[in-house]
């Protein structure tokens, strides 16, 4: 698959043109990196960016774009990036860059994935590690993991556990105008938020018994967390004396998962793979909020009761039958059992005793039965390889409680993917795909937002969105470590998901009709030999984007909701519905002081968030991080980083209408003004 050969010293992938679509770099190739785990070596993989997968019900449609020794771990809430922590670097062979389909690899829809081919071997290492974070004002938090992988008979095992104490705050001001823009209120909000739990304790083995591969994954995590927020508001231009609001809450989540799966060749041509999986998870939530007046007596108090509980039930089949040699016939076969149940009790007490608020669809359960098939065949011809199939998906999802109903769903979903590989620096992908979107539960149930003083209200009638997908992408690489992709797509939505108005003062998720978006995205990875930095790179990643929606509230054209407010802690994502985003790394590794150091900065547009009654708009400024790290010292790596160095602000521009927006007079507009505060965390990290 790969040829090594050594140059000063360091192995280094040379390009096979037998195999176009796979790029294998030797374990020796991440050394100048000092990797200690197979996470750190996949981080550096040239012009790959790593994918989880997305939070969605299903096996298939939640996958990342990760494989391990040729196969995706039978897991989900435990992500594959975390089980890459806790692979010691020395357990890796080497790591294979797959850009296309090729024989014996589910790509499960991605069209660029990486598999990673561990060593086997009965020697038994440990990986550990701990960490102290600072967040001005906070306490510190601390947390640590450690872990083994070693070998038991013929039973491949590695057991870890993760500890995290973690706190963290903010603070900020509003300002509120009313219609004729005169200041009417200024506001000074302070929050802290502290949690402790575990992270989770995981097990994951694999063995093969006559001819069968056998793996098991499990992972039970547990969450508490506490929260305060005071909000002292001050009247502006009136006689009304200042108050305050309190805002408290408190949280348990236990999570459970339990993975297995099967796997062994039939036949000389027919390989099958069975995979259950099982999560459940306990969420009970109790939030608070008091109004103290400027005497310190209570004028009112509000207390939610909220309690979520969810499971997921997953079988799935897989085949793959390679019976000619320039064709690869694959079919998936998928059952899940989802269930949600919500409770929710809200009182209100203003002074003559607490009395229960009625919330349409707080008290709520929600199931799903569903199945998917999806049959394709990769054919490969010379130097182009096509990927194409056809799937099917049908559902019924049943709600009790507050509402009582029940529906079903049939989608086809074809998907092609042409690829033309003429060697291995260079490819160019065309991709068509239908993509069923999987329904959050979530937006069933209704919940409270008391910080805003509203309700989010659940939408039993919810539909998936589906998507007609197109993209075009071109990829170059230069050298082992230099690479350029360009990708223009253009998406055609059905059924929107979005905020449908259901009165003049609510809205709550929904569909409302069809939409698009288009754009590009531009990654690259560069060396900097060349302007004399030895052993550094350069990443950049940018998306542009524009969509349209038609509006079920003015009727006119407009973007897409971005939803993804203030991530927070201080990071800026790369996908989202925005119309830009520019993310720029830099390190430089200095081998012979083991010594590495690096940036990043990155920034992006504004995200709007269209209400039935409000415009909300937010926007912050350029995030920059660092980090310096060493493994000097007794092969200890020793890592100081340091996230938010700008401290940027946090704008949420809040445009409130007297009824529907923008069709309606103007009734008051808030400017929230926060800072998310640098973190600082000192790691040590090391194996033996």
């Amino acid at each position: 698959m790969f040829l090594p050969v050594s140059i000063l010293g360091q192995e280094l992938p040379v390009f096979d043109k037998d195999e176009a679509e796979v790029i294998s770099y030797p374990a020796t190739f991440f050394s100048q990196y000092q990797p200690l785990t197979a996470l750190d070596m996949v981080r550096q993989v040239p012009g790959f960016q790593l994918n989880d997968g997305d939070e969605l019900r299903g096996f298939g449609s939640a996958a990342g774009n990760i494989l391990i020794d040729s196969s995706r771990p039978s897991a989900k809430q435990d992500v594959v990036s975390d089980i890459l922590t806790r692979i010691p670097a020395a357990n890796v062979k080497h790591i294979e860059l797959i850009r296309g389909q090729v024989q014996d690899i589910n790509m499960q829809g991605h069209s660029v994935v990486v598999n990673v081919i561990l060593i086997n071997d009965n020697l038994t290492t440990i990986r550990w590690e701990t960490f102290i974070t600072h967040t001005s004002p906070s306490p510190l938090g601390i947390g640590g993991n450690i872990s083994m992988a070693r070998q038991w008979n013929s039973i491949d095992y590695n057991f870890g556990i993760d500890l995290e104490r973690d706190t963290n705050g903010i603070n900020g001001t509003v300002e509120r105008y009313d219609a004729d823009n005169n200041l009417i209120q200024l506001r000074r909000d302070d929050r802290k938020q502290t949690g402790i739990g575990i992270s989770g304790i995981f097990l994951n083995a694999s063995t093969t018994i006559n001819e069968t591969l056998y793996q098991f994954n499990s992972r039970f995590g547990y969450r508490d967390g506490d929260g305060e927020e005071i909000s002292r508001r001050f009247p502006w231009g009136t006689t009304e004396p200042p108050f305050e609001i309190i805002f408290n809450n408190s949280d348990t989540n236990p999570e459970f998962e339990i993975g297995i799966d099967a796997e062994r060749s039939l036949n000389t041509s027919l390989q099958g793979k069975g995979i259950f999986v099982y999560t459940k998870s306990n969420a009970d939530e109790l939030d608070t909020q008091e109004t103290i007046d400027n005497a310190g007596n209570r004028t009112n108090f509000k207390e939610v009761n909220l309690g979520t509980d969810t499971s997921e039930a997953i079988v799935r089949l897989e085949f793959d039958w390679s019976r000619w040699s320039d064709h690869d016939i694959s079919a998936d076969i998928e059952g899940a059992y989802n269930t949600l149940d919500n409770s929710l009790v809200l009182n209100e007490d203003s002074g003559s005793g607490p009395e229960e608020t009625f919330v349409p669809n707080g008290n709520s359960r929600v199931k799903e039965i569903r199945g998917d098939f999806l049959i394709k065949d990769t054919w490969t011809m010379g130097d182009f390889v096509w990927d194409y199939g056809l799937g099917a998906e049908i559902s019924t999802i049943t709600q009790t409680g507050d509402t009582d109903q029940k529906r079903s769903f049939f989608f086809i979903k074809p998907t092609s993917l042409l690829s033309y590989s003429p060697n291995q620096q260079q490819q160019t992908r065309l991709h068509f795909e239908r993509d069923v979107s999987q329904l959050d539960f979530n937006d069933f149930v209704s919940t409270t937002v008391f910080v805003d003083d509203d309700l989010a209200l659940g939408n039993p009638n919810l539909k998936p969105q589906t998507t007609w997908k197109a993209e075009l992408s071109h990829e170059r690489r230069f050298g082992e470590l230099g690479v350029v992709t360009i990708t223009a797509f253009h998406h055609w939505l059905e059924d929107v998901l979005d905020l449908l108005p259901i009165s003049d003062d609510f809205e709550t998720p929904g569909n409302i009709g069809n939409g698009r978006t288009w754009g590009m995205i531009f990654r690259t990875t560069m060396p900097l030999h060349w302007i004399n930095l030895k052993g550094a790179r350069l990443d950049i990643q940018t998306r542009l984007q524009d969509s349209r929606v038609t509006d079920p509230v003015t009727g006119t054209s407009r973007n897409l909701s971005a939803f993804s407010a203030f991530p927070g802690p201080p990071t800026i994502r790369f996908l989202s519905d925005n119309d830009y985003v520019v993310d720029i790394a830099f390190r430089q590794d200095l081998e012979d002081a083991k010594l590495a150091w690096g940036f990043d900065t990155a920034f992006q547009a504004d995200r709007v968030v269209f209400k039935v009654n409000e415009l909300e708009n937010f926007e912050e400024g350029v995030e920059v991080n660092a980090f310096i790290e060493t493994t000097r010292w007794l092969g200890i790596k020793i890592r100081l980083e340091g996230r938010n160095l700008t401290n940027y602000l946090e704008v949420r521009d809040r445009l409130s209408f007297t009824a529907r927006r923008e069709i309606s007079p103007v009734l008051r507009r808030e400017f929230r003004l926060r800072k998310p505060n640098r973190i600082f965390t000192l790691t040590f990290s090391g194996s033996y």
